[in-house]
């Protein structure tokens, strides 16, 4: 379990990113590529219905609302929406290992680093990963190295005490 959390999170995340990219959901034609799960899931709302205009900006999509209050405003939580909230507590929990003044920080720091060049590297290469729900984790990913970095230092200096 300690070895699980000595890496970095959004490294996982990646991890499993890729391999949802890699499962066919459209079969593959001569001109028109394998779409993976990743990409065509973005927008797939999570308790069923189709999309409409796919490949396109979605103008509907079509699912089971969840009222939140009694506006009577709909909310269609998707796909996407869902992994971007996963991404929110992987963020917190690497933000919280940041915190502790031990001799792997460093090195989880360095490795997040890493995971961030990876991210922004895929956001800019893969035709899958070039969207705004990518973007977003590639951002996160770099929000992790900066605040890590930042509340890695400050704790340190909580810790020295001169004179």
């Amino acid at each position: 379990m300690r070895l699980l959390a000595f890496f970095p999170a959004f490294a996982y995340l990646l991890a499993i990113l890729f391999i949802l990219q890699g499962i066919e959901v459209i079969p593959a034609s001569g001109d028109n590529p394998a779409i993976g799960i990743f990409p065509y899931c973005i927008d797939l709302p999570i308790f069923g219905g189709e999309i409409i205009n796919y490949g396109k900006e979605s103008e509907v999509i079509k699912g089971y609302p969840i009222y939140v209050n009694n506006s009577g405003v709909a909310w269609y939580p998707t796909w996407g929406m869902l992994i971007i909230l996963f991404a929110l507590v992987l963020l917190y929990w690497e933000l919280l290992k940041s915190t502790y003044t031990t001799d792997l920080v460093s090195y989880d720091h360095a490795l997040s680093t890493i995971v961030f060049i990876i991210y922004f590297g895929v956001w800019l290469t893969q035709p899958w990963a070039g969207n705004s729900l990518f973007l977003t984790l590639t951002l996160m990913a770099l929000l992790d190295v900066i605040a890590g970095f930042t509340i890695s230092i400050t704790a340190a200096r909580r810790d020295v005490s001169i004179g």
